[in-house]
């Protein structure tokens, strides 16, 4: 399998890239080793108990089966630990954990999903499980990242974002979610519809902001006006509204009840946050505003000088970054392990766009290269 794998690469990048091609398995193995060395570090120091990426807080938590955090809300793991035991759950608690938001936590049901299924929703296991995901999660990135055809750094940099450890070691959705993705645009490129349809569909129930890829991919479409496969490119938003449209009947509220507070006009967040922030958040912030920037820049000459026909990531690009620009500083800007899960999949759109439309020089690189060690260095020390 690793053979065959070389030999795509060989095949998709250009003869100055076949050096590089060839050692992507070692790569991949480096790279994994260091999110394997950040997961075993926090690990040792707890005696390897996965539980403690699920950062449960005694204020929603009351089980005596994980690690739990004193006079703490928790984090978001700590929700996807109970869909992982029990997925479609009402109960006032499931194995000692009771949901803020019953409704916005169930509409992100994948993830817990396939940890439910791979543990069997037996709680001693569910822990480990959520790692799994998200470590097998890393792997189908990075092959879809190299079948994508882009030049031999976008896997490299895609694998490498600052986010994946913050979702690895905090068992939150934007590896499932960026997975799924890739997948879905691997065969919409490929102009297989249907196997988009279907990996979309999985896209927008991890993630839901992934809606707004499957619009812009659909709009592209019509401009393109080839209707059948508008249609097939446009079908997940039926199980996606159908699924939001269930939660809002099952728990009598809408899941995006108390989440308003999120959106305000166009980078007024996050200036706000620049502004307001400590110095610890602002390099992380300022590379997910480099990551924009980039991505305006090759969108920008996507628009300007590519035929239709070469507008695919533009058109996935685009709606996510605008999603992106208004969110507010009291949502994803408010801090670093939010704004790098909330940027992640315009981070790995930013990353394909670029490498089919920017020849990066060597001061632009260094200056992104330099805020994303900052950001690396952000992400790690946020460990516990």
């Amino acid at each position: 399998m690793i053979g065959r794998y070389l030999l795509i690469m060989q095949q998709e990048f250009a003869p100055s890239q076949i050096v590089l091609a060839r050692r992507s398995w070692a790569i991949f193995i480096l790279i994994v080793s260091v999110y394997a060395v950040a997961i075993l570090v926090p690990l040792a120091r707890h005696n390897f108990d996965a539980s403690i990426f699920i950062l449960a807080g005694d204020r929603f938590v009351t089980a005596d089966s994980i690690r739990v955090i004193r006079n703490a809300d928790g984090y978001d793991g700590q929700y996807y630990y109970r869909l992982a035991i029990d997925p479609f759950s009402r109960s006032e608690r499931v194995a000692g954990v009771k949901f803020d938001n019953g409704p916005f936590r169930m509409q992100r049901i994948i993830y817990p999903l396939l940890a439910f299924t791979l543990s069997g929703g037996r709680p001693e296991v569910v822990p480990l499980a959520l790692i799994t995901v998200n470590l097998l999660g890393l792997l189908c990135i990075w092959v879809f990242a190299i079948r994508l055809k882009g030049p031999a750094w976008v896997p490299i940099a895609i694998l490498l974002w600052p986010g994946f450890i913050t979702s690895l070691t905090h068992d939150t959705t934007e590896i499932a979610s960026a997975a799924f993705l890739l997948i879905a645009l691997y065969f919409h490129i490929s102009k297989r519809a249907a196997a988009f349809a279907v990996f979309a569909t999985v896209a927008v129930l991890t993630r839901e902001t992934n809606i707004v890829v499957v619009c812009g991919l659909a709009a592209l479409e019509f401009l393109r006006r080839d209707w059948h496969r508008m249609a097939l490119t446009a079908s997940p938003l039926i199980p996606f509204f159908a699924w939001r449209t269930f939660l809002t009947w099952y728990w009598g509220v809408s899941p995006t009840s108390g989440t308003e507070g999120n959106i305000t006009w166009p980078f007024a967040g996050a200036l706000q946050a620049l502004l307001s922030a400590s110095p610890w958040n602002v390099a992380g912030e300022l590379f997910a505003l480099a990551v924009l920037a980039v991505g305006f820049y090759g969108a920008a000459k996507t628009f300007l000088r590519a035929p239709l026909s070469e507008w695919d990531y533009f058109a996935a690009w685009t709606p996510l970054a605008f999603v992106m620009s208004i969110l507010s500083a009291g949502g994803p800007w408010i801090a670093t392990t939010a704004f790098f899960r909330a940027f992640t999949e315009c981070y790995v759109l930013t990353c394909l766009l670029a490498g089919s439309r920017i020849a990066f020089r060597t001061r632009l690189l260094a200056g992104v290269a330099a805020l994303w060690f900052m950001s690396w260095g952000i992400a790690v020390a946020q460990l516990r």
